[in-house]
């Protein structure tokens, strides 16, 4: 166990915590000029901390965030079987890049805040569990072009957002992106709708994009200049804002 209690660790070139090991920072702040990896079986622990990775953090093992608020700098890739577990009814705020792979897990436990000033990229199959809150302030996009999100707590989507959805048939998560939030969704920013492998919306086809169980606010701005329509045909959004439904 590597331990940094109310200190500053800086480390130059790459790091790997391998199967078993652990690193806890606690009050702490660690630099690093590369790249770090997390590995299966390891952890990372974070309290109160502040984390700069310049190249970039990959966990396949457990990051464990509690106690205080916490900042990540760096790009994020949550890769299969990995988990970042946000815990303690702190907030931890990531402002940069976070891609969630499928198979991991991306848990915001009762209480606790998520917050990214980065893009967020939620593929099919990457878990994001618990009942807290998660704020998208730098972009948000599910699936594999196209695919399917959920989310069992709830979400807002800031100002600046833009949720970007993929268009490419009419079947829910896999033709077209479909997103679903258990708790409150707060919509804000711009909805981008594009077409995906050449597909172009005909008379009377519909696209079921959101679900919730409960909604606030409406998007400032609805991009479709990137989807494609059959000559003669407009988009109709009248339902997007009581069932998710364009058409």
């Amino acid at each position: 166990m590597f331990e940094i209690n109310q200190g500053r660790l800086e480390v130059a070139g790459t790091l790997l915590n391998g199967s078993g090991g652990v690193i806890d920072l606690n009050r702490a702040t660690a630099l690093a000029d590369g790249a770090w990896t997390n590995a299966a079986g390891a952890r990372l622990l974070l309290g109160d901390a502040r984390l700069t990775v310049s190249k970039g953090l990959t966990n396949a093992g457990q990051v464990l965030v509690t106690s205080g608020d916490s900042d990540v700098f760096g790009t994020v890739v949550n890769q299969k079987a990995g988990q970042i577990l946000l815990s303690g009814q702190g907030t931890t705020t990531f402002y940069d890049a976070v891609e969630l792979q499928a198979g991991s897990e991306l848990r915001t436990s009762a209480g606790a805040t998520a917050v990214f000033f980065g893009a967020v990229a939620q593929r099919s199959g990457a878990l994001l569990t618990g009942t807290g809150h998660k704020y998208f302030e730098g972009g948000f996009s599910v699936g594999n072009s196209p695919g399917l999100g959920e989310d069992a707590g709830s979400v807002a989507f800031g100002l600046g957002n833009i949720y970007l959805a993929e268009i490419g048939g009419t079947t829910l998560g896999s033709g077209h992106d479909h997103y679903r939030v258990a708790g409150t969704l707060t919509l804000g920013g711009t909805l981008q709708l594009v077409s995906f492998a050449g597909f172009a919306g005909q008379a009377g086809q519909q696209f079921d994009l959101f679900d919730w169980g409960t909604l606030q606010g409406q998007f400032s701005t609805i991009d479709s200049s990137g989807l494609q329509l059959a000559t003669g045909t407009t988009l109709d959004v009248s339902r997007l804002y009581t069932d998710g439904v364009i058409s």
